[in-house]
């Protein structure tokens, strides 16, 4: 009777190993193939593809080579799929390019409200020796826009609600952008090589969120007013790869894309599973070098960009009718 119990349970255990690793390899093909098209897919499209391959592996070093064959192999080739959307979607591996003429260093960082030390914070930015500079959830200190003055030699500072955007050059024309679950902004920098729009952009972190509206509302404020050539920065908690994206895709391209190199997820350190932090440039602006930089003073990387505007007309900069 008991060794009858242990073999029950044995085969009770063995049906939920490999209903649950069949299960977790079919969520993950779901998330890949329809991505976050729809609520229920919207989930599963945030199972990253290192977990699967690390699941995948685990799950099968402890099946018995002679047990669940059909099911082995279907995981050995999620795993195996797995590795190649990390290799050949999410990573680039281009080089930096070379300019004749200085190009404009522009910084993104999430600093998580700078809850491991305002001037650290500012140390790690004066080392990335930037013109422009995001940060999104910003230090909540008094000093910041003194520590931006006196440390980076910013003069030209805006904080407007999650983030605060500091410039070696003039910022002008500030305008606010309408959306729904996060918020959004611009202005426009005047740089040495001509006038420069920057779009700064913050989604509410949450995996159901609709992202889809909150990138059509930017869309449609980017057709009615790219008088400039656009950065859009932030902190979209959204992969690179969703559909969501695909509005801005039209008419923008992605900085790491053009010129980024090796591991491109940003969140959370110190193992980055997700890419939810962007740079997306409009088609007047060259990439010349992306990186991605490690930190100890957030659970975000920070975003590095050279960028050179292309030269362009004058009946191109002016505003439209």
């Amino acid at each position: 009777m008991f060794k009858k119990l242990i073999i029950f349970v044995r085969d009770v255990l063995d049906a939920l190993w490999a209903i649950g690793g069949g299960l977790f390899a079919t969520a993950w093909w779901i998330g890949l193939l329809f991505k976050d098209r729809y609520p229920l897919t919207q989930l599963l499209f945030f199972i990253p593809p290192l977990v699967m391959i690390v699941f995948g592996f685990f799950w099968l070093y402890l099946t018995l080579p002679k047990r669940f064959r059909l099911l082995q192999l279907f995981l050995f080739l999620t795993v195996f799929a797995a590795f190649g959307k990390m290799l050949l979607i999410d990573f680039r591996w281009t080089k930096a390019r070379e300019v004749d003429r200085p190009v404009i260093r522009v910084v993104h960082w999430n600093t998580a409200d700078g809850i491991l030390g305002t001037e650290s914070i500012v140390s790690t930015l004066t080392r990335d020796q930037p013109h422009i500079i995001l940060i999104s959830e910003p230090p909540r200190a008094k000093e910041l826009p003194a520590m931006a003055h006196y440390a980076l030699g910013m003069e030209h500072l805006l904080m407007r609600g999650t983030m605060t955007l500091a410039s070696h050059f003039p910022l002008e024309n500030e305008r606010a952008i309408p959306m729904v679950n996060g918020q959004a902004w611009a202005a426009d920098a005047y740089t040495l090589q001509g006038p420069l729009t920057i779009v700064c952009v913050d989604l509410i972190s949450h995996p159901n969120l609709n992202r889809k509206d909150s990138m059509n509302n930017l869309a449609d404020w980017l057709e009615k007013n790219d008088r400039y050539p656009t950065i859009i920065l932030g902190d979209f908690n959204t992969p690179r790869d969703s559909i969501a994206f695909r509005p801005i895709r039209k008419t923008f391209h992605h900085a790491y894309e053009a010129a980024g190199r090796g591991w491109p997820y940003t969140w959370p350190i110190p193992l980055p599973l997700y890419a939810i932090d962007h740079a997306w440039v409009s088609s007047e602006i060259e990439t010349v070098a992306y990186h991605l930089m490690p930190t100890r003073y957030s659970d975000h990387k920070r975003q590095v960009m050279d960028i050179d505007l292309l030269p362009i007309t004058q009946t191109e900069t002016s505003p439209k009718p």
